[in-house]
């Protein structure tokens, strides 16, 4: 028999991307102003500055809070909603922060995953899930350089396949950069 999150990775569907810092998406979402069905992923990575994280992560909960508290006042159609982040520290310490609307996140996306970043990444999954209420996901994004080298490129593959075979549950997908 299949459960209901077996369909999960087919869920995501179109997935929007959108600046962590963008003051207007909350409104757009809340009003219902994209195509139906889609997915939405506030990045925090490439498309903010150095310089624009920690403003951005204030957008980013204030953001999240308002479609939070809008949806629990008046049902409208809730995206999956991801966080790209640009580190593995961020994770849990965005998802705490987050508190009660941290129901709507459905889960976090991995940049430049690779054998150097894998355990951090997977063990703030593994502590978030271990304290949810609902499973909280992850999409590692492989395109960190050490896998264009050929001559290297197989075994570091594999290594990364197997750590996220570790905690395969918990892995929506697994996205290709360039």
């Amino acid at each position: 028999m299949i459960g209901t999150n077996d369909y999960m990775p087919y869920k995501v569907g179109a997935l929007l991307y959108t600046p962590a810092n963008n003051t207007e998406i909350a409104e757009r979402i809340i009003n219902e102003k994209f195509s139906k069905p889609y997915s939405i992923s506030f990045c925090l990575e490439d498309s903010i500055s150095d310089f624009d994280v920690n403003r951005a992560e204030g957008i980013l909960l204030s953001t999240i809070k308002k479609i939070y508290c809008k949806y629990t006042e008046n049902k409208f159609y809730m995206p999956n909603i991801f966080v790209r982040v640009r580190r593995a520290e961020q994770v849990e310490r965005l998802y705490n922060l987050f508190e009660k609307s941290a129901d709507i996140i459905t889960g976090f996306i991995f940049p430049k995953f690779s054998t150097d970043n894998a355990k951090n990444y997977i063990n703030s999954i593994i502590n978030i899930n271990k304290n949810s209420n609902k499973t909280v996901y992850m999409m590692p994004i492989i395109e960190s350089f050490d896998v264009f080298d050929l001559r290297y490129r197989y075994n570091r593959l594999y290594s990364i396949k197997d750590k996220i075979d570790s905690v395969n549950n918990y892995v929506l997908n697994v996205r290709v950069g360039a």
